[in-house]
């Protein structure tokens, strides 16, 4: 993975289970989505070894995150810690799960408003590397969730906007933003 994976933590208060609409917060002018992989963890792991990650997982999706950019900078640049830009109620969505193997090598996409920006592929490698890393320090439970970058962040939303993510024929979420 060559350089150190950014982790944070999401209390469960940012997960949107219902995926019901999302509607911009009054403390940010910024409010960016960023495109996700969403893993989920099968079960208890401590330490995994890289070349064991994959037993620890077997269901993959999309979700679409929000981050308040405005918020995001000022403590990236303050060195305070990014949980008001990040964390907050209802910011992360995850789609439907399906089989990891039907998601392989597959280019997730994000459509604001009938707009593509396209991520990078999914990868095994990059999954295990990441599930390994992180369960290092932190232990893994199942029914945890691992986010990773798609490389897709789109810019400023407003009021009116429609989201769509989707990797492949059979993962999509779409949010609409009031």
């Amino acid at each position: 993975m060559g350089e150190r994976p950014v982790v944070y933590l999401k209390p469960d208060n940012t997960l949107n289970l219902k995926r019901l609409p999302f509607f911009l917060p009054d403390f940010s002018d910024s409010i960016v989505a960023r495109l996700r992989l969403a893993v989920r963890v099968d079960r208890i792991g401590k330490c995994v070894e890289r070349r064991f990650a994959d037993r620890y997982y077997s269901q993959m999706g999309v979700a679409i995150e929000f981050v308040a950019a405005d918020l995001l900078q000022s403590a990236q640049h303050e060195g305070l810690p990014w949980t008001f830009a990040t964390s907050f109620d209802e910011s992360l969505t995850i789609s439907d799960t399906v089989d990891k193997s039907r998601l392989l090598g597959q280019l997730p996409e994000l459509r604001v408003n009938g707009q593509p920006l396209s991520g990078s592929a999914v990868s095994a490698d990059l999954v295990d590397e990441a599930l390994s890393y992180i369960s290092q320090t932190i232990k893994l439970k199942t029914g945890d969730w691992l986010m990773l970058s798609c490389g897709v962040q789109t810019p400023p939303i407003t009021i009116g906007d429609t989201l769509h993510a989707r990797i492949g024929s059979d993962v999509e979420l779409s949010l609409k933003v009031k």
